[in-house]
């Protein structure tokens, strides 16, 4: 869905897309079971490789119901078999469906230290240093946390303040390019990208996961996808430039990266400023451009290229 997001492909959509991801939506919703709250929870539940200290037993478990990353990674999926569905003109039982079950999901909770919490319920954590924060895979690589609710981009923030440095892995360490790139945090997000470089990469830059240096790619695609981010980011057909550069990078440019709507964008900067951002899109359209606290409506037409000067 991601690549219908960028080029607008709807024959990629309605052949490819769609169904498979309208398949995986009848399996979730066959899936899911109302808890005694009466919301629609994944049972059994885990956040990958972390445990919560149980109140009752007092001691570390996994299990659960209703995670905060399935329950993200659920709604992700049904947001986007309505959406696609819309686009399509087609099911609209099917969709109506699962608007319904949208409204009975879990919602993202922040818990009494102020971060995003990991369990459905406020449990103690058994690592608050843990090197997984997937809990927050709804600010990256999904768009569930975003400046559009402060409370909760706030508690993602706590989230990862709260966890420090666990783990020198390189795929942890990728992540957290994206996450801090994706709160504005330029230069935390720098000084994980070179930390991802100088201990987490071979002489060749492939990523070294410990223990043991072996060949692990995720690091590799995080890390050139938290760059990316670091430069430009993007959710329905609103642009943001430079949203995380770092005083380390005060002159350069970027050509070819490309933004949800079908845009290729272009960005020069100098003395850590943009200067100039051009953008093109094969299919044109009406964007909102955003760049250091300005938003800017614009009409792009159908292969010709905008050039934003701030």
């Amino acid at each position: 869905y991601k690549r219908q997001e960028f080029t607008q492909d709807e024959t990629f959509l309605k052949e490819r897309a769609y169904p498979v991801l309208k398949g995986a939506a009848e399996f979730i919703l066959d899936y899911l079971v109302e808890d005694k709250d009466g919301y629609l929870v994944v049972v059994p539940s885990t956040s990958p490789e972390n445990a919560y200290i149980h109140p009752e037993l007092n001691k570390a478990v996994r299990i659960t119901r209703g995670s905060t990353y399935h329950t993200s990674i659920v709604r992700v999926v049904f947001e986007a078999v309505v959406q696609g569905s819309k686009i399509l003109d087609t099911n609209k039982r099917f969709r109506a469906r699962l608007e319904g079950s949208l409204r009975k999901l879990p919602p993202l909770r922040i818990g009494a230290d102020g971060t995003i919490q990991e369990w459905i319920e406020d449990y103690k954590e058994n690592d608050p240093k843990h090197r997984h924060v997937s809990h927050l895979i709804g600010l990256h690589p999904f768009s569930l946390i975003t400046e559009e609710d402060p409370q909760l981009l706030g508690a993602a923030a706590k989230t990862l303040d709260k966890r420090g440095f666990g783990g020198d892995v390189g795929w942890s360490n990728a992540w957290k390019v994206c996450f801090f790139a994706r709160i504005g945090d330029a230069q935390q997000a720098h000084w994980y990208l070179s930390r991802l470089i100088a201990r987490n990469a071979f002489g060749n830059l492939m990523n070294a996961c410990w223990p043991g240096r072996v060949f692990q790619i995720d690091g590799n695609f995080s890390g050139t996808a938290g760059i990316a981010e670091m430069l430009l980011q993007s959710r329905g057909r609103q642009i943001h430039l430079l949203p995380a550069l770092p005083k380390a990078w005060p002159d350069g440019k970027v050509t070819g990266l490309l933004a949800r709507g079908n845009c290729e964008v272009d960005i020069y900067w100098k003395a850590g400023t943009l200067t100039r951002a051009d953008i093109e899109s094969p299919t044109g359209g009406t964007f909102q451009i955003r760049y250091a606290g300005e938003a800017r409506t614009v009409e792009i037409a159908a292969g010709q290229c905008y050039s934003f000067v701030p």
